[in-house]
This record gives C-alpha cells, structure tokens and sequence, in this order.
C-alpha cells in the first residue's frame, strides 16, 4: 500500500494562506450546524487510498453501469428536478465528504449498489446523507409531495454527484500515472474549491459550463481563484473542463488521452 498520506493538516498549511480562505474557513468551522459533526469528521479524515486508485478501477465500474442498474435508474430529467427543494439541496456533510469517506474507509472504488448499500449500512455514511435525505423527504410529504416524486429527485440528485465523482477519480488516477504527484483532499475540494492539486498548481474540475461546478452547490460558487488569489507565493489555477454525458445514465470519462495533454501542459508550466 502506498505510503503516501493527505491530511487536513496538510490542507490548510498549503491553502489557508489568504484572507478570504482564513475567513472561509473560521465560518465553516464554527458553524453551529457543524462544528460538533462535519468540522471533526473533516479535520481527522485522511487521504490514502485514492493514491492507489487506477484508471482501470474507474474504468471497470462505468463498464459495469452499461449492464447494471446505472446511478440514475429509469429517472428522466423532469421528474428528477421536480422537487426544486431537492434540486438545490445540500446536506450539512457535502457529498464529496460522504463518497471519499466510503472510497477510504472500504478501500475500494464504489458501484452505484455498493455506494447505496455503504449510505445504508455503514452508521457513519448513514448520518452523513442517508438520514438527512429521509428527513427531507418527510418534511416534504406534508407540502404535497408523494414519496414517488421525492425519491426521484433524491436520485437524481446523488446519482449525478456519483458520476462527477467518477470523472474525477479517473482523472487525478490518469494524471498520477502519468507521473504528476496530483494530491487531494475534501477539505480542499469543499471549502477552498480546489479539487485536486500539483505543487502550487490548484487544479478545478467542471462539468459544462466552467461556472456552474459539480461539487459544490446548484448556482455559481466562488471560483478558486477568488479564493487563493493575492497568496505569496502565488498560486497557478487549472481549470479542466468535463463534457456532458453523452449518453444517458454512464459516467462519461474523458479519454486518457485527453488527460495526457492536459498533463503535459501541466509539467511544461513548470520548466
């Protein structure tokens, strides 16, 4: 197993550097709503075994959705955003710490079944987003919503979250084999809006249109740049934009190709 080890520490010695990252994060970690919850889980949680994901991981599972059940079952666009409070919802645990903290803690890329089952079974993932999203989903049955409708929604919620952070697994694992030592954290991803970095090269990664990310909330969420800019040393920003899916209901990878020269244009930054 890899040696290699990201922690909070580690985080906010890289990029608790400015201003506005210190005010970001004194008002994350003394929010009433998660400073007794999300703020410890986040400060203990350790990045080891993303290192050890390979492409080929990430690879087999999308294969795997052509012939299973896929993330976002038979669900069609309209009903999934119906409920509009289910659209925009954020549970306190962002869903990047939920999906990284079952990618560490069972050592293994999760199928859409294994994540559900993980959400269920595991007493942690389960306070994190299974309980909060049963509790929305009862507090909108009196409000006219049917249990059908909510579920829905709820699916198509964490289903598309699911494949975003599919994409990108495979594209930091791609860039490791490609020899650049890309690290991550969800402390990083979730509150200084870095999703991955490579030395001082803060790495964003998008779905479509570059203001809208994927891991954060619906609507635009402050950019990395507005972040970390004015640190010294300064920060380099790479922004990689990730297509649409193509096809309804797969994770749609960028090709490894295309991740190679993203890589390249990474190491020859630095020359």
């Amino acid at each position: 197993m890899t040696s290699l080890l990201t922690t909070a520490e580690d985080v906010l010695s890289m990029f608790k550097v400015t201003r506005r990252a210190r005010v970001e994060y004194e008002t994350w970690a003394n929010s009433d709503r998660r400073k007794h919850t999300v703020v410890p889980h986040v400060l203990a949680h350790r990045t080891r075994f993303l290192y050890e994901v390979r492409p080929e991981d990430v690879e087999r599972i999308r294969d795997l959705h052509d012939d299973k059940e896929h993330a976002l079952g038979q669900i069609q666009r309209r009903a999934g955003e119906a409920v509009k409070d289910i659209v925009n919802w954020e549970p306190d645990y962002a869903f990047v710490h939920t999906f990284h903290y079952i990618l560490e803690s069972t050592g293994r890329v999760p199928t859409w079944q294994e994540f559900r089952w993980q959400c269920f079974s595991d007493l942690r993932a389960k306070a994190m987003l299974w309980d909060p999203a049963q509790e929305l989903r009862d507090k909108l049955g009196p409000e006219g919503w049917s249990r059908d409708q909510t579920y829905e929604s709820m699916r198509w919620r964490v289903g598309n979250y699911y494949y975003s952070f599919l994409r990108e697994l495979h594209v930091i694992a791609v860039l490791r084999e490609q020899g650049i030592d890309v690290r991550f954290h969800p402390l990083a991803d979730a509150l200084f809006r870095v999703d991955a970095w490579w030395q001082r090269t803060a790495i964003s990664l998008y779905v479509g249109n570059p203001k809208f990310k994927m891991s954060g909330a619906a609507g635009r969420k402050p950019l990395a740049e507005e972040i970390l800019g004015g640190a010294s040393p300064p920060f380099n920003f790479e922004t990689i934009e990730l297509p649409p899916a193509e096809r309804y209901g797969i994770a749609y990878l960028i090709s490894r190709a295309n991740i190679h020269k993203i890589g390249e244009r990474l190491l020859r930054s630095q020359r």
